[in-house]
């Protein structure tokens, strides 16, 4: 897809200033290449009222890993779709019981998404698990700068057309300072936040975009990230943003119990 040229300051206000719209903060993949069938058996794909509308990822059997602001508008309309690299065929949907989010209350509370933008969904039932479906683990320590990673989602082509199948990228943790000085550069500096935050790049032309925020980010087979808010443009040049999953790890493991 071609990178759209809007005016950066204007799409700044319109994300940050004005708040963050849970509609355009939702992020796609650019430049990945197609995931195969089964690669990656814990993605979910987070459905409203039948539509893809964010990633996630099945901590359990009965539990999925997403972003805050994928929730944010309610979820009684969401399904999450479990054993499928298609949005068009494939997969068994399961309705959301309920949601918690950092602090541990009722997802129904209004807050600020960039805060902490993490929720887990707890599914009506337990999911079947198979070869195409199973858990991830979660991270076991805090995820070093330099680390290849990976995280993966339902991304427009360059078209800007939403691709029936699931992506894959491989991108670089960076150094959460050097991030930082690229955020600052606009006057977001404060979105990057020491030991919460990980910041992924690898080219102007390859990251996140509209779509696929929730999307988890895997190292050495454990789930390290969840993609989480961005600029209004695609793969700019500008770090990609995800809340790490061992900084909210207590958090996470309290919600799978409660």
């Amino acid at each position: 897809m071609q990178i759209q040229s809007y005016l950066l300051s204007a799409l700044l206000i319109s994300i940050f200033v004005s708040g963050i719209d849970s509609e355009s903060a939702r992020k796609r993949i650019y430049g990945g290449s197609l995931a195969g069938i089964g690669e990656f058996p814990y993605m979910v794909s987070l459905r409203r009222d039948g539509v893809h509308d964010c990633g996630g990822a099945l901590i359990s059997a009965k539990h999925v890993l997403t972003a805050y602001h994928c929730i944010s508008d309610g979820y009684n309309n969401l399904t999450a779709v479990v054993g499928t690299n298609s949005l068009k065929t494939g997969g068994t949907a399961y309705r959301i019981e309920k949601v918690l989010i950092y602090p541990p209350f009722d997802g129904d509370v209004v807050k600020d998404a960039y805060d902490h933008d993490i929720a887990v969904l707890t599914l009506e039932q337990e999911v079947k698990l198979s070869h195409r479906v199973s858990s991830i683990p979660l991270a076991s320590s805090a995820l070093k700068s330099g680390a290849s990673v990976h995280f993966t989602g339902w991304g427009d082509d360059y078209s800007q057309r939403n691709t029936k199948f699931m992506q894959k990228l491989k991108v670089t943790a960076m150094n959460n300072l050097d991030c930082e000085a690229h955020y600052q550069k606009y006057g977001y500096g404060f979105l990057v936040k020491k030991n919460q935050s990980i910041c992924t790049f690898r080219d102007v032309g390859y990251g996140a975009c509209f779509g696929d925020s929730g999307a988890p980010l895997i190292y050495e087979g454990e789930i390290v990230g969840v993609l989480s808010i961005g600029f209004d443009m695609c793969a700019i040049g500008i770090p990609d943003l995800f809340e790490s999953v061992f900084y909210y790890l207590d958090f996470i493991r309290y919600a799978m119990t409660h």
